[in-house]
């Protein structure tokens, strides 16, 4: 996921549309279009990192009609 107030490098998506695509949610009828995973990091922070599948992103973006992806983000 980019940083806040950045966009994805690779498909010019924001943080919150890569949210919606991957995180189950009210918005998606909890199920996200793109797979991902949860990695916890070990340590004292114990944070955890969302890991997209690039695969299952761009599979689900090419499927897309032409000018969907640009409402994403």
């Amino acid at each position: 996921m980019p940083r806040y107030g950045q966009k994805c490098p690779h498909t010019g998506l924001t943080r919150s549309a890569l949210d919606l695509l991957t995180r189950p949610q009210p918005a998606n009828n909890f199920r996200p279009a793109v797979k991902s995973r949860l990695m916890r990091q070990t340590g004292a922070s114990g944070r955890t990192i969302r890991l997209i599948d690039f695969d299952s992103l761009v599979r689900h973006l090419n499927s897309l009609p032409d000018g969907v992806e640009k409402n994403l983000g």
